[in-house]
């Protein structure tokens, strides 16, 4: 990431502060879905996904949407040998094709 900062023209005195901020954002979104996946109720997680990653109009519906795959992925992921971690064989919903479970 410091190289590719870099290549967009950031100068060297600006690259720590530029990382620093980025490091933030990504800390601060994985404390926020790891808080709302922690909820039994997906609404938690569609707002924060809503918050971090969705704009425009259809956003609540978006979110939504990708708050339910995210649990179920996380489901399928729980249920996996953790060898196939080590070997990157891992197995998640196909997004295409995954309709939104009832709760």
């Amino acid at each position: 990431m410091d190289a590719s900062i870099r290549e967009m023209g950031v100068g060297d005195l600006a690259v720590p502060r530029k990382m620093r901020s980025i490091g933030e954002a990504f800390y601060r979104r994985q404390a926020a879905y790891r808080s709302a996946l922690a909820a039994t109720d997906d609404a938690v997680l569609a707002q924060a996904l809503e918050q971090h990653v969705f704009t425009g109009a259809a956003r609540a519906e978006a979110a939504s949407r990708l708050a339910s795959y995210m649990r179920e992925a996380v489901r399928r992921l729980a249920r996996q040998d953790h060898e196939r971690f080590g070997r990157a064989e891992l197995s998640f919903p196909e997004p295409v094709t995954w309709e939104r479970q009832p709760q």
